[in-house]
């Protein structure tokens, strides 16, 4: 019973089937045909642990000759930058590790094919192991599922690490096209005196990473092979050192600064790529990546995407005077007011006291709405808890974050991918407060309604005495509002009365954010 529960389980897992003839060895004159269903692949597009983790990451190491399965070789200039890699486990830090071992032979010049073999090995297994009295081809599935399983891993998780950490390393995989990974169970029948005795199980798994047209060998997308991608590239990477070597007597502050301006100043957003709603529409990868920011070529320009993984680079090629200062790569969406949201990227970054910013240089480039640094390294000003709805019909949590400016509200969440990506280190997304000054002041609030609705706001006088310039922003509502206060009296006791009018009933569902400002010893609060 126990067998075959297990056996059911495993085939669902089991995403493709196909027939695949199994080579039969014997050791005596008889032999059988033996065919496998049990072929799995496995896609991922932008758009648990096991009992074998030993087993894995023992073969992982001993082909790649490393000798601690939670160490990996490191194509950065310092070995401080935080990996999210570095938080996987079992299968999922094995075969990122291999990865990750074959594209620093892509940068090395010496491998241009990209599909990777992350597991070869076979195991012989007896009948009487497998709980059987004879042989069958039900024995032959039952362990090939078993071997399927010892090598499983998540996908998603391994592709979308290994993006978050190495914007630079993965500049020619094409996201859109995606990563699919195969796994391919032979089994051979092993006899005895004419007798099948056993199985033997070989169990190859490979992930193929399609490359963007731009550095595809036929120019072609698609396609699993590389051209000549590091002499066409070279320039750039110079030009990205050179930035950080300029900055280098510079505080840490004054870098990450330094490298916003820096990546707004070389580069600007490309409008057209993002009208035409990802690289394959385009015609080119290359908005989406950072090679664009430093290629010196004023005509070559990204979007948020290429912002986000230049700032990252810079910061990962950086000897920073404290260790704990790290960033980070984060997608989701952003919109302003309530308005509809966009697809986003952007970083977060943590500074020397451990605590977590958001970074968009997108936003901080001249004529956007963070311009010059209002949306650099920021701490958010409201919050809340949101559950959203996936296109296969579940649901994952998140958390929204506003930021005020202005007279308007930026807001920012995670998609699932950046959910999934960091649950192993939540913290990371974890954005801090503001910790602008606050004043505590009493709200007293009444609605009018005349040929449209109005919301009047009261707020203490005697809770301002002593400030001046007080002014109301009122963001969410039909537009923006700055308001100023008239003086009046309710119950005896002076308020200012701030009165937000013009509000239809087609908006009677959206929310409102007030925020009082007032100034005071020249310190505005």
């Amino acid at each position: 019973m126990k067998r075959r529960k297990l056996l059911s389980m495993l085939l669902t897992v089991i995403m493709a089937l196909s027939l695949i003839p199994a080579t039969v060895m014997a050791d005596d004159t008889s032999s059988v045909d033996i065919q496998l269903n049990t072929v799995t692949e496995e896609t991922v597009k932008e758009n648990s642990e096991s009992d074998s983790d030993t087993l894995f990451a023992g073969y992982v190491n001993r082909q790649f000759g490393i000798e601690d399965e939670n160490s990996a070789p490191s194509t950065k200039k310092r070995g401080a930058p935080a990996r999210i890699g570095d938080q996987l486990k079992g299968n999922d830090k094995a075969v990122y590790d291999t990865v990750l071992a074959a594209v620093q032979d892509i940068l090395a010049g010496v491998r241009t094919n990209t599909t990777i073999e992350v597991y070869n090995t076979s195991i012989d297994y007896t009948l009487e192991e497998l709980g059987y009295t004879e042989f069958s081809q039900e024995a032959v599935d039952f362990a090939a599922a078993c071997e399927l399983e010892k090598a499983s891993f998540d996908l998603s998780k391994v592709v979308h690490a290994l993006l978050n950490d190495y914007p630079y390393e993965m500049f020619w995989y094409d996201k859109a096209t995606g990563a699919s990974n195969s796994s391919v169970p032979t089994a051979w029948t092993l006899s005895s005196k004419g007798v099948v005795v056993g199985i033997r199980i070989q169990v190859v798994v490979t992930i193929s990473f399609s490359v963007l047209k731009d550095y595809s060998a036929s120019g072609k997308s698609g396609t699993y092979e590389l051209g000549d991608v590091m002499t066409s590239i070279n320039s750039a990477v110079a030009n990205a050192q050179a930035v950080v070597r300029d900055a280098a007597s510079l505080s840490d502050i004054e870098k990450l600064t330094a490298y916003k301006d820096t990546i707004c100043d070389y580069t600007s957003y490309n409008s057209a790529a993002a009208a035409a709603g990802g690289s394959i529409n385009f015609g080119s990868g290359n908005p989406w990546q950072l090679i664009w920011v430093f290629d010196g070529n004023p005509n070559t320009n990204v979007v948020c995407e290429g912002y986000a993984k230049a700032y990252k680079y810079l910061c990962d090629l950086t000897d920073f005077e404290s260790d704990l200062i790290n960033c980070y790569l984060v997608s989701g969406r952003m919109y302003k007011d309530n308005e509809t949201g966009e697809g986003h990227m952007w970083n977060i970054v943590t500074l020397d006291s451990a605590t977590y910013y958001i970074v968009d240089v997108t936003n901080c480039d001249t004529g956007t709405i963070g311009a010059p640094d209002l949306l650099f390294l920021r701490g958010y000003d409201v919050k809340q808890n949101i559950t959203l709805a996936l296109s296969n019909g579940s649901q994952y949590s998140t958390t929204e974050y506003g930021f005020w400016i202005s007279s308007h509200t930026v807001y920012y969440y995670y998609d699932y991918n950046t959910e999934n990506t960091y649950s192993y280190n939540h913290k990371i997304l974890e954005v801090e407060p503001a910790g602008e000054e606050q004043i505590n002041v009493s709200f007293r609030h009444s609605c009018s309604f005349q040929n449209t609705f109005a919301i009047n706001y009261y707020v203490k006088a005697s809770d301002l005495e002593g400030y001046s310039n007080i002014y109301l922003e009122v963001a969410g509502g039909p537009e923006s509002k700055t308001l100023n206060g008239r003086l009046c009296q309710l119950s005896g006791e002076s308020y200012y009365r701030f009165q937000y009018s013009g509000i239809y009933a087609s908006y009677m569902s959206r929310s409102l954010t007030a925020i009082v400002h007032a100034t005071k010893d020249g310190v505005e609060y």
